[in-house]
C-alpha cells in the first residue's frame, strides 16, 4: 500500500535518475499533478495513493487534455512508476 505522498515522492526521484523533467502543476483544480517531460515526450501525470480514486471534476479535466491530444496517466504505485519511465526511456 502507497500513500499519494509515497508514490509522488518516487515519481519525482526516479525522473531525477533518468535525466526527465518532473515539473508540479498548481493553480488550476482538477489539472494532473505533474508534467513530465522525457525524450520530447510530453506526459501528464495523475498521482494516486494505492487506494486513491479520480474525482469528477479530475475525469473531465483528464478528458479535456486529451481531447487535445495530450497523453495523460493515472499512477497509484512504484511498479507504474517504474513501468512508464522503462516505457519513455526507450521511445
Amino acid at each position: 500500500m502507497y500513500t499519494e505522498k509515497q508514490v509522488e515522492k518516487y515519481l519525482v526521484n526516479r525522473s531525477r535518475e533518468t535525466g526527465f523533467i518532473c515539473l508540479k502543476w498548481t493553480g488550476e483544480t482538477g489539472v494532473p499533478d505533474r508534467i513530465l517531460i522525457a525524450n520530447g515526450v510530453v506526459t501528464f501525470i495523475e498521482v494516486k495513493g494505492t487506494e486513491g480514486k479520480l474525482s469528477t471534476i479530475q475525469k473531465l479535466m483528464h478528458l479535456r487534455l486529451q481531447d487535445q491530444g495530450a497523453t495523460v496517466v493515472t499512477i497509484n504505485s512504484y511498479d507504474q512508476v517504474d513501468h512508464l519511465l522503462n516505457e519513455l526511456q526507450f521511445d
